[in-house]
């Protein structure tokens, strides 16, 4: 199996004497180590790519905002933390496009009518909701910085920056 396919999709894990992993692409790795970062998402190394999760990544993110000025934001997730994310990032001069696999925004907690009133208002601001699909690999230049994002329907965003 090749680090950085599109196959890494774990089926099975036994835990039994041969430690092995089967994957999508009928490769199966058998190891005493399995290195998982091996099963990422392709690209995910790459430069631009921050994360919200503590303290320090919020620093991270506001050096990485004051750095860019009128970036391409890609925010992938389609919670309260992906929505502020997005207003942020519009108020910063990014374009942006918030994306996540639901059929519609916070899809476990909101009515689709409430939902469609939240992507309506943050649409109108000019953020760009790309619904229904999700992220499964980046590109990257040769300096190692994120140039755009591949999503599973087949497109390509640009961007310089993502943000999960």
């Amino acid at each position: 199996m090749q680090k950085g396919s599109d196959d890494h999709l774990v089926l099975n894990i036994e835990s039994g004497s041969d430690h092995s992993i089967a994957a999508k692409s009928n490769a199966k790795v058998n190891d005493q180590v399995i290195n998982l970062s091996d099963f990422g998402t392709p690209g995910a190394d790459a430069n631009n790519i921050l994360y919200l999760r503590e303290i320090d990544d919020a620093d991270k993110l506001v050096a990485a905002i004051q750095a860019k000025k009128n970036g391409k934001a890609v925010i992938v997730g389609g919670g309260y933390i992906g929505l502020e994310l997005s207003v942020v990032m519009k108020i910063n001069n990014f374009d942006v496009i918030m994306v996540y696999p639901e059929p519609w925004y916070m899809s476990r907690l909101f009515t689709p009518d409430i939902a469609a009133f939240y992507e309506a208002y943050y649409a109108n601001k000019g953020v760009k909701i790309d619904k229904g699909t999700l992220v499964i690999g980046f590109n990257s230049d040769t300096n190692g910085d994120v140039t755009s994002v591949k999503l599973k329907d087949g497109r390509v965003l640009d961007a310089d920056t993502l943000c999960y």
